[in-house]
This record gives C-alpha cells, structure tokens and sequence, in this order.
C-alpha cells in the first residue's frame, strides 16, 4: 500500500509538473494573456496563491512519507496567512507506513496463522470419523503420574457413572497439576537485554522460555516434592518460601540469575546474539553456565549434568551422575536427535513412555523456530506448555507488602496444555531428569533399559555406565603397553 501511494505521489508530481510546462508554453502563455482582461486582478491572484499552497502542501507531503524534513517556511513559499494553518496540519500528519513495516506486519500475522493452522491440524489427526477423540479412552502420563482421564470403548455399562465420576476427578488433577508447572511465556517491557536494546523477547526467545520451564520444573520438585500443587485461590504471600524463591530466579530483570537477559548473554559464548533463536542444546548449555556461576545450586544442594550430545550419542552415563549425587540431588539435561526433520518413525513409541517415568522432567523441542515444553503423553498425542503469548512484565519485588498480598504468581501459571501429534514433533529435543538420590538414578535407568527393550531397535534414550575412552594410536605396535588414552 504504501508502495502504491508513493507511486500515486509520484504519478501526480509529473501530471503537475507537465501541466505547470504547458501554462508556461508560449502557446498556453497567449491563451492566458488574452483571458487575463477578461478576469479581475485580485481574483487571479488569489487562485495562483491557492495553487502555489496546494503545491506546497503536496511538496510538505512528499517530504514527510520520505522521512525527508521540510525546513520551508510557509511564508517564505509564500503561501497566504488563510491557507498556513492547513499547511501545518498536512507536515504534521503521520506517515504512511513503509514496505518494511507492512510485510514486518504481514510476517507476524502469516507466523500466527501457521501456528493456528497447525493447531486445528494437530486435533484433526486426534478427531474420529464419529467426532470422537482417538485417545480419549487411554491415560495421560505427565511427569510420572497417570490419570485415567477416559474409559474403555468396550467398557460395560455397569458401573458407568462411578467411572465416570472418576475419571472427571483424573481429569481435575490432571489441569491442577498443569496449573502447577511454571509457565514462562514471552515478556514485553523489561529492562534492556544485553546491548541489544531489546525490550522483548516476543519472537525469538520461546526456546529460552521452554527451557527455563524445564528447569524450573526440576528446582520446584527439589523444593517442594513432586507432589505438591499450586493452591488455586492462595495469594503470593501465602505460597512457601521454596516457591518464591524458585520463581524469583527466573525474574525479567538482570539480576536474577536465570533470566531472559543471562540466558541471552551465556548464549553469546555459543555464538548466539540476542534476537537469535536457540536450539535445544544450546539452552541447555546456556542454563548449565548459569546454574554453575550462580549460588543457589551449592545452597540449595542441586547440581546440573549436561550430556554432550555433539557426537550423536543419546546415552546417559550413570558414573558421572553418581559422583554428583554425593553431594547433593542433580538434573541431567540430555540433547538427542530423533530424526532428521520430524521424529523418525521408529523412535514415536519410546518417546511418549518417557514421560510416565517418576523421574522425568520433559523435553523441550517443537517445530523449527517455534519451541514448547512438553509434559505429558497420551497415546500418539503429547501435550506441552506453549510460551507463544506476549504479556508485560510483572515486578515481584513492589514495594511493602502489596506484592505479597495480591496474586501476582499467577502471572506465571496456565490450567490449560495443548496438545499435538508426536509424529509432528522436530527431531531435535533435549529431555531432562531429576534424581535425589542414588536409588532413583538406578530406578531411572532401569526403566529406560526395560522401555528400549520393549519397544525393541534403538532406543530414544540409552544407558551406560561411563563413556568409552578412546586410545590415541601413535603408530606404535599394537601389543604395546602405552597407557596413552584420550576421552
């Protein structure tokens, strides 16, 4: 559009400009002379005034849609005192947005509609010929709790509406448990990130929002248990101590050691700006240096264990694990690649089964460019928390206790989990783990060794007790004794 009107601008410059040549013709110059007896003096001079003011505020037009300044004073244009105020009104009246701004515009509604298209898509897969949900009748693993939220279609009747009032009350705790999670979604109004200047994350940080989600996860779990829930109707003041100081770490300013602004600066040591989208290993990287430059870790006696999965190896090693479980619980953040693009095939029924494991924390991983955490699983379905909406900043520390009496946590908090199809996940995610203790480590292995042999072929996460060290050959025989390794 604008485009169009700079076009139209400039189709009438030249209309003007060929009809002020003609006036000045000697031709039209004789016409106009011989008409001049014919009008009265002072009314030809009041209509060349109105011309030359019509130009000019054409000319005052131009310059503004130009982002050009038009320094003219209307006197000196010699525009009458009657036309000056419309003079003025025209320079000061906005300009028309510039092709940047209207396909910028026309980016961000495509990107949302995509993202609804995907949606309605992604409960399609889920819908019956009948109008039925194909896995309404299975339970939902969130987290290492079920909840028989369905019924059997070969249920019988008897005994209907106990089952029903059951699984109505499955289903209760099921959104209580999601309302419980941390929902970190992107934020506009903060303080700059970085040199940047960004004052929001809208965009481009729903990878650092689903990672802190993760993490989160794991900090309240170790604050909290894993079962406690979020009381709907408390105030902030009435939650535990453990909550708020969880939730206090991830605030939306720079001094709190897990924010958007230190997620964003410990992700320049992999090369990644601000404004630039992460991947799920490089959130994972970029907690695991933060969570060793901070302090709560050492006193709240959690570690982080970040895998490297550069070489492709889906594995967790349990000797590495077990060392920092001497000193306290730890979170193990392990990056896999599944698929190429969407995960493969073969790896669909091991993923989902993760989930139903006590010690599991999610994964983060989505469509490319478009990031969720997910939580729970119910058959070829997967829900996750989706931090696609933009809400201004929330500031905990207000001053007295004004912040303690109101509900400003649920700020951070959603009763409601979408849901799509595995099999429309991207193949690159990082699943995370929390483990207290020794026992659980080994209670966590153990169910990945079973699921991998049930499901049979590889499986989507394996387990070792140490990473192979590798001998570094220097040509010598191969009955050598060198005790030359390298891992």
């Amino acid at each position: 559009r604008g485009c169009e009107e700079e076009k139209s601008t400039d189709e009438d410059t030249r209309t003007s400009g060929e009809d002020r040549e003609q006036q000045h013709s000697p031709a039209t110059q004789k016409v106009v002379s011989e008409g001049a007896a014919e009008r009265e003096p002072e009314s030809a001079g009041k209509e060349r005034a109105e011309d030359k003011a019509d130009q000019a505020a054409e000319d005052a037009q131009r310059g503004v849609r130009g982002n050009q300044t038009v320094h003219t004073r209307p006197e000196a244009l010699g525009i009458p005192q009657s036309r000056q105020e419309d003079w003025q009104r025209v320079r000061a009246e906005p300009s028309s947005p510039s092709w940047v701004g209207v396909l910028a515009s026309l980016s961000s509604v495509a990107s949302a509609v995509v993202r609804s298209v995907r949606e309605l898509m992604d409960i399609a897969k889920d819908i019956n010929l009948d109008g039925s949900r194909k896995n309404a009748h299975l339970p939902i693993h969130m987290l290492g709790v079920r909840y028989d939220v369905g019924q059997a279609a070969d249920a019988s009747a008897a005994g209907k509406e106990e089952r029903d009032s059951a699984a109505q009350s499955a289903a209760h705790q099921f959104k209580l448990h999601v309302f419980s999670c941390l929902w970190f979604t992107y934020r506009s109004g903060m303080a700059p990130i970085g040199q940047s200047g960004l004052t929001s994350d809208a965009g481009w940080g729903c990878m650092h929002r689903s990672g802190q989600m993760l993490l989160g996860q794991a900090l309240l779990q170790h604050r909290l248990g894993r079962d406690w829930r979020l009381p709907p109707n408390a105030t902030y003041g009435e939650l535990p101590a453990g909550y708020r100081e969880v939730l206090e770490l991830f605030g939306d300013a720079p001094a709190c050691p897990l924010s958007v602004h230190n997620l964003t600066k410990a992700g320049e040591k992999a090369g990644k700006r601000a404004g630039q989208w992460f991947s799920p290993g490089a959130v994972c990287k970029a907690l695991s240096i933060l969570h060793e430059g901070s302090g709560y870790g050492s006193a709240w006696g959690v570690s982080v264990l970040l895998y490297d999965s550069s070489d492709g190896d889906n594995t967790i090693y349990k000797a590495p694990a077990r060392r920092l479980l001497q000193d306290g619980a730890v979170v193990l953040l392990l990056p896999v690649r599944l698929g190429m693009h969407a995960i493969d095939e073969s790896y669909l029924p091991k993923v989902g089964p993760i989930l139903a494991l006590p010690q599991s924390l999610g994964f983060v991983g989505g469509h490319p460019n478009s990031a969720h955490y997910f939580v729970a699983s119910q058959g070829s379905q997967i829900y996750y928390l989706d931090p696609h909406t933009t809400r201004p900043v929330v500031n905990l520390a207000l001053p007295g206790a004004s912040s303690a009496q109101q509900p400003l946590h649920r700020s951070w908090h959603c009763a409601h989990a979408a849901s799509m199809a595995l099999q429309d996940v991207d193949g690159s995610v990082a699943f995370g783990f929390y483990c207290r203790t020794e026992a659980e480590l080994e209670e966590l292995c153990e169910g990945l060794d079973s699921l991998g042999k049930a499901a049979g072929g590889y499986p989507a996460v394996s387990v070792a007790e140490e990473k192979a060290a590798l001998r570094e050959w220097d040509g010598a025989d191969e009955d050598s004794d060198s005790e030359d390794w390298v891992v």
